[in-house]
């Protein structure tokens, strides 16, 4: 058992200052025996004491920190640029949605010992949302303002305010979490789209047969997309129904 008399107090406190170290690292090592010990001693110097006690912290969280930083290189060498799955009609681009980005990352957080929370906040220029990733004893934290805006990007109003806040919120948890754990997104191509779960290149070709004779503009714009290769798969059924049904009516 670690030595806890009060010369053994005094030594660790003079390594402390610089006269060796490898003895503070093993009672540090033992904080919750150290305080019942030091609370048993009845001529321990109350001002050593909290001291030594003070170096066992900064060295466990120092420990705490260092692990932290160890998992995070395992975790991010193991992930790979997410492709983007949702359209915004407003912009006319797409993105990787929250959805997307949470299937992706859970799996090797989890397994690194990490654990992902939210926060937000009120903030003069909007909402400030918070992203706090944990390991063991370390948390660090990630965040971003997101403006509350009604209006879409021509002036006009485009939803209730409750909506704008929930918009802002889901916004700033992509953001935030794409900070926090140094998320890229990349574009789509052959390689990529079944992750990004677009149609397939067989849905492509039967939504091109099927839109012939159709004014495909608006529902480009609708989707964001430059062609049909990038219509989400779960579009494709409801998409493909409604111009089927738009040309049985012409017939």
């Amino acid at each position: 058992m670690t030595d806890f008399s009060k010369e053994a107090v005094d030594t660790a406190i003079a390594e402390k200052k610089g006269r060796a170290r490898k003895s503070v690292a093993v009672i540090a090592s033992e904080p919750q025996q150290l305080m019942q010990q030091l609370l048993k001693m009845k001529d321990v110097d109350v001002g050593k004491a909290h001291e030594l006690v003070k170096l066992s912290r900064e060295m466990e969280r120092d420990q705490s920190r260092r692990a932290f930083s160890d998992a995070m290189a395992l975790l991010q060498a193991e992930i790979t640029p997410i492709a983007r799955d949702a359209s915004n009609p407003q912009t006319r681009s797409r993105y990787a949605s929250y959805e997307a980005l949470d299937r992706a990352l859970r799996p090797h957080y989890t397994r690194h010992g990490f654990s992902v929370r939210f926060d937000s906040q009120p903030h003069e220029a909007g909402l400030r949302v918070v992203c706090i990733v944990s390991h063991g004893a370390w948390s660090e934290e990630s965040s971003i303002v997101i403006p509350i805006t009604t209006t879409g990007i021509k002036g006009g109003e485009m939803m209730t305010p409750t909506h704008a806040t929930g918009s802002a919120l889901t916004y700033g948890k992509r953001y935030s979490l794409a900070m926090a754990f140094n998320l890229a997104v990349g574009d789509d191509d052959d390689g990529n789209r079944a992750g990004a779960k677009t149609v397939t290149a067989v849905q492509a070709k039967q939504l091109v047969e099927t839109s012939e004779g159709h004014d495909t503009k608006a529902l480009f714009e609708r989707y964001g997309i430059r062609d049909w290769s990038e219509l989400p798969q779960a579009e494709f059924k409801k998409v493909l129904t409604w111009m089927e049904a738009k040309k049985g009516a012409k017939t």
